[in-house]
């Protein structure tokens, strides 16, 4: 907090100090222009007091996510202009939220026609938690720690790891450590600083030059999962023997606390020449992207033993766990330190040009052309941080290779993508009813990543080291490579309006065809028709449309690397259709009523070659409908909206077999979400007399939420089992009104009073604390045999936020001179 008070009274002292340096310049522009007789300078300042009150801690997080809401002094905004009395130079300055964490400043020296220089400087805070504990140490850096006589202890009390249930000894012994943990506020602090320079040298060419610099530091949560799973422990593999023929997985989440220390630097310049109706651009951009922690290393709560992720018998090519050379995998998922990694440092350039051309018979001619670098070389990780998982050899004996030891296929990426883009646009007015268009467009994404054939990888946390997912090369050894991405498209349209009296008809077709370099299909051709209409009615006016689209994919469907069927949604042939409108009409003289929809549905029809079911992305559809009124009676007026949209989303998955079959058919199931969100507005504006006006705005909004699963075979073993979700929701209401009172021409006071309440019931969030959510139903002996399934959640991070009732008082002072 120290920190964030010294960078904010720099970023303070650095604006004003600019101002004062650019002040005296203003007259000096002036006189060049022209001698100014006398000038105009206007200072507006609104300030006072505020009181806050928030009745839930954790709430606080939620109301202050993206704002602050200080008690005490405040500065509304302050405001200052000077304009010599000729006008041919100016000055402005504006601060809103000075001093708070949302502050933002914006700064302009402006002479017409030859010269403009801004600036401007905002900050953006994002809270995700206060209150927040944890059990790890090295909070904002890139090394978490736990300690190492905790972490024995968690061992110690893990119990009968044949139980189905976590041992109560292991929940007391974590809930009673992390009430003890560290207590600290997850949040990041986003400020960005950015300038533009324009100067014409002669009527009709200016240089325009932009720079920003953006910057992110602070910490947000980061989900890493790990899981205990375990086979067989009381039976035989593979015979339904024992209680626990099917795999029984303890499900044990790591929400770690990742660092963040971004900074982003863009420059640009455009030369641009206009003349006659015609104009031409020529510009570059630059984009550098810096990241201080790009790589996130953490210890694992449950591992106290190392020893306990080695192998002793390992062959890698039979993809075997450690201590599981039978399949029996009493331990697997159990590691002591793994590594993830963050974003990485990365450059970008472009450089374009532009032009428009006034042609003869009221046609004009736009063409666009761009070229631009991605680059990306940051190091590659060890294949593990874990030093017991072995990549090659038996442990323990002569020979044996490390993962963490092993040599990589590259030192790092040496990344680097070029695109390359050009459009051409047709417009023509043939006649006074009637218009055409065309454009085309051509868009290249080329790939230049080097292709790398990696050994494997480690798994689950650095537990084991896996050598493939799925692939096989030609001669049937399992590998495990990088795809290169690079694609072209081309885009055309053809599209025309005719007016018939005051009905106007508009119609559209477009064609987008994409070809892959390595994608699941070689290529996909896009067709749609867009049908619009409008159409007057009274003082109104209806709007309204249709459009039509179907995705088709060419040659053999590749699934990649698994081999399940599912579907790139991105890519599989898809039938869209699309319908909406408008209406806004005049009722009387002083009613306004508008009113409007949109629907669309997605189709994903149909299998991949092979496979009878269709897994992956279904049937997918989302509508909003509103309606608007507005009312004038002498000076009041009053208006209102209200509306309701809905999402509906749909997938088919299968779950993967340890037995003969890879994916089972009969272990496929569904999972359907369901978002709705109904909103509604009121603002009434009443003035009393000429000096007094009172302002008040209501908005409510509430979210509702439902995921549903169900299973479409009969479960087995291998199975996934159905599980009823409770809903989501969350209800909002923002309640403002404000009484404002122009004592004098310069002098006014403004009351204001905001009262906001919010509730939250997503069992997604509860997750966000350590709990024990008890136990799911799961297959075991045998098809008809059904018993608890472990599904032990412990967090080591507490950052959820909760229900709150907030209220903000604010008493200010306006003056101007």
């Amino acid at each position: 907090m120290h920190m964030r008070r010294i960078n904010r009274s720099l970023s303070l002292a650095c604006i004003a100090a600019l101002a004062i340096a650019l002040s005296p310049a203003l007259p000096a522009f002036a006189q060049d222009a022209a001698p100014a007789t006398e000038s105009d300078t206007s200072i507006t300042i609104s300030g006072g007091g505020q009181a806050v009150s928030v009745d839930e801690d954790r709430g606080e997080a939620k109301f202050e996510e993206y704002r602050d809401v200080p008690e005490g002094v405040v500065l509304d905004f302050a405001k200052v202009r000077y304009t010599p009395a000729d006008g041919k130079a100016d000055f402005d300055f504006l601060a809103i939220d000075a001093g708070q964490d949302d502050q933002r400043y914006n700064m302009g020296v402006r002479i017409p026609g030859t010269f403009s220089l801004r600036f401007g400087y905002s900050e953006i805070p994002r809270i995700y938690s206060t209150g927040s504990t944890t059990l790890y140490g090295g909070i904002g850096t890139g090394n978490l720690t736990i300690d190492e006589a905790f972490r024995q202890g968690a061992e110690d009390a893990a119990g009968d790891p044949r139980a189905p249930l976590a041992s109560q000894a292991l929940i007391s012994y974590m809930q009673a450590a992390l009430a003890g943990g560290t207590n600290f506020s997850l949040g990041t602090d986003h400020k960005n600083l950015k300038a533009a320079f324009d100067y014409t040298f002669m009527p009709g060419l200016t240089l325009s030059v932009t720079g920003r610099n953006d910057e992110k530091d602070g910490t947000r949560a980061l989900g890493f999962g790990t899981y205990t799973r375990r086979q067989a422990l009381t039976g035989i593999p593979g015979t339904g023997a024992g209680n626990f023929w099917r795999e029984t997985i303890e499900a044990r989440g790591s929400e770690l606390i990742e660092p963040i220390d971004w900074s982003t630097q863009e420059y640009g310049a455009t030369l641009t020449w206009v003349k006659n109706g015609n104009s031409a651009t020529a510009g570059v951009f630059a984009s550098e992207f810096s990241n201080d922690i790009t790589a996130l290393y953490f210890d694992n709560p449950f591992e106290g033993s190392p020893g306990r992720a080695s192998a002793t018998i390992f062959d890698p090519k039979a993809d075997q766990e450690p201590a599981s050379p039978n399949g029996n995998n009493n331990l697997r998922g159990l590691y002591a330190r793994s590594s993830m990694q963050l974003a990485p440092n990365n450059d970008y350039q472009r450089i374009f040009g532009t032009l428009s051309l006034k042609l003869p018979a009221r046609t004009r001619l736009n063409a666009t052309i761009a070229q631009g670098t991605f680059e990306q070389n940051d190091a590659f990780l060890p294949y593990a941080e874990n030093p017991s998982v072995v990549f090659s050899g038996t442990a323990g004996q002569p020979g044996v290779v490390y993962a963490h030891d092993a040599a990589l296929p590259r030192p790092s990426l040496d990344g680097r993508m070029e695109t390359f883009q050009a459009d051409v646009r047709l417009t023509s007015k043939i006649t006074d009813a009637i218009d055409l268009r065309a454009s085309y467009r051509y868009y290249e994404l080329d790939d230049q990543r080097p292709s790398i054939l990696f050994p494997g990888y480690s798994s689950s946390g650095d537990s084991f080291f896996r050598p493939s997912v799925g692939q096989k090369d030609p001669a049937g050894n399992r590998i495990l490579f990088n795809a290169i991405g690079g694609y072209s498209r081309d885009r055309m349209n053809l599209g025309a309006a005719w007016e018939i009296g005051r009905v106007t008809l508009d119609g559209e077709i477009t064609r987008t065809t994409m070809d892959y370099h390595e994608r699941q299909v070689e290529e996909t051709t896009d067709d749609s028709f867009r049908f619009g209409v409008r159409v007057p009615v009274g003082e109104g006016v209806i709007d309204a449309y249709y459009l039509l689209a179907s995705r088709d994919f060419d040659g053999d469907y590749h699934v990649g690397l698994e081999t399940s069927g599912v579907r790139a949604y991105d890519v599989w042939a898809r039938d869209r259709d699309e319908f909406g409108g408008n209406f806004d009409m005049p009722v009387g003289e002083k009613m306004t009523i508008g009113f409007g929809m949109n629907y669309w549905q997605e189709e994903y029809p149909g299998a991949v070659q092979g496979f009878t079911y269709a897994y992956g992305l279904q049937d997918t559809s989302a509508s909003s409908i509103f309606a608007s009124a507005s009312y004038e009676v002498g000076n009041m007026t009053f208006s209102g909206t209200a509306g309701y949209d809905t999402y509906e989303f749909n997938t088919m998955q299968v779950t993967k077999s340890s037995l003969t079959t890879d994916y089972n058919p009969t272990n496929r199931w569904t999972r359907e979400s369901s978002d709705k969100v109904y909103w509604a507005g009121l603002e009434a504006l009443v003035p009393f007399g000429d000096k007094v006006e009172w302002l008040t705005a209501v908005d409510y909004q509430r979210f509702t939420g439902t995921w549903e699963t169900e299973n479409l075979g009969t479960p087995n073993v291998n199975s996934a089992v159905a599980y009823e979700y409770p809903e989501l929701s969350d209800n909002i209401l923002s309640l403002r009104t404000s009484l404002l009172w122009k004592y004098t021409e310069r002098l006014g006071f403004e009351l204001r009073y905001w009262y906001e309440p919010y509730s939250v019931d997503d069992f997604t969030m509860d997750n966000m604390q350590p709990y024990m959510q008890g136990s799911f139903q799961e297959t075991q002996g045998s098809p008809t045999a059904v018993g608890n399934m472990n599904v032990s959640r412990f967090l080591f991070l507490d950052s959820r936020y909760s229900d709150y009732d907030a209220s903000v008082l604010s008493a200010l002072v306006r003056y101007s001179f």
